[in-house]
């Protein structure tokens, strides 16, 4: 990715996407907390498969996190390249 500086300063650039990283890792650290536990499907009809269901629905809401935080890191780092900074 290359971004144009000519826009927007490399500096306002830096910031935002080093806020969207800070504000990815947060909101990862409070899914973490809230990860599903089997025993909170237990008054479903089949505990075990509706836990399972919301197991792997929860891993790929951390995999799009992840993946939002690796995106703006690497937004900073072709910033850096250019020699923008905070």
């Amino acid at each position: 990715m290359k971004i144009n500086l000519n826009g927007t300063s490399g500096s306002v650039l830096m910031d935002q996407h080093i806020e969207v990283m800070s504000k990815a890792e947060q909101l990862f650290q409070a899914l973490v907390a809230a990860v599903p536990h089997p025993r909170d499907f237990q008054t479903y009809e089949d505990p075990g498969a509706a836990f399972r269901e919301e197991r792997d629905a929860f891993a790929e809401r951390l995999k799009q996190v992840m993946s939002i935080r690796k995106w703006a890191e690497d937004v900073c780092l072709d910033l850096q390249s250019q020699g923008a900074s905070t």
